[in-house]
């Protein structure tokens, strides 16, 4: 597969070179743009391959290419590859540097690094701190529960499943729950707790399928209730519950209301 990936890339690049030489410039363009695309949705990509290869900076070599299409999905293979390695390795050191963007607020870059090596940088709605063990464990937790779709979808929706990459999602999701729910303390660790349990509960696969898929963004999964992510099946016992509760109440107060005042 390593071999795969790097062919796919070589493909790329020829395709780059022969857009600023050749005269049929169109086809190479497109051909580059869709080798690009196509390693962007690439299921494994390793950061030994990227430590070891010249592949991470020659695509950053492409944006700059002259031709806005290429510059452009090149720049978006990087942030996805880089987004992929920080949800992925926990042993990545996360910092941020802090910069003004008007008034007080403030926007974090997160310098992504492997062995002392700098990968990248990931603009975040926030600044994140050097990784804990707690952040860790909640970016190990998403990325496990989402990993695990493939293994739990129909025949039906399999192709959707599979175009669909779990580690950028869980990525996103956990950026989202940084910046609406602060860090992993506090107050906020009954909530963060909520949602991890509930997209890791053997018994809760819709929940995964749909955030994974974008059924629920990762901004509305932050805000909703235990109730609102349990399973179908929970829902529907939880709605049972409810109505037997009711009538019992109802009953009771029929029951109530019959007895003659005179005879009590």
């Amino acid at each position: 597969m390593e071999q795969q990936f790097l062919s796919l890339f070589e493909s790329a690049k020829t395709s780059a070179d022969a857009a600023v030489t050749s005269s049929s410039m169109i086809p190479e363009v497109h051909r580059c743009v869709a080798a690009l695309a196509q390693l962007k949705r690439f299921p494994v990509i390793s950061s030994r391959v990227l430590l070891l290869t010249p592949v991470a900076k020659q695509v950053e070599c492409l944006t700059r290419h002259p031709v806005k299409m290429i510059k452009a999905a090149a720049s978006c293979l990087l942030y996805t590859w880089r987004r992929k390695l920080y949800a992925r390795h926990p042993s990545i050191d996360g910092k941020t540097r802090l910069t003004k963007s008007g008034g007080v607020s403030r926007n974090g870059t997160l310098i992504v690094k492997m062995r002392g090596r700098i990968l990248g940088r990931v603009e975040v709605g926030m600044p994140i701190k050097t990784v804990k063990n707690e952040e860790k464990k909640v970016r190990s937790i998403l990325v496990e529960s989402l990993t695990r779709v493939a293994n739990e979808t129909e025949a039906g929706l399999r192709r959707a499943v599979s175009s669909r990459d779990p580690i950028c999602v869980a990525a996103d999701v956990e950026s989202v729950m940084f910046q609406k729910m602060g860090a992993f303390n506090g107050a906020k660790t009954v909530k963060y707790r909520s949602v991890l349990f509930n997209l890791k509960d053997p018994k809760n696969p819709d929940l995964r399928r749909k955030v994974l898929l974008g059924q629920i963004k990762p901004e509305k999964l932050v805000t909703m209730t235990s109730e609102e992510m349990a399973s179908n099946h929970r829902q529907f016992e939880n709605a049972q519950i409810r109505i037997k509760s009711l009538l019992k109440e109802k009953k009771a107060g029929q029951e109530y209301k019959s007895v003659d005042p005179v005879e009590s």
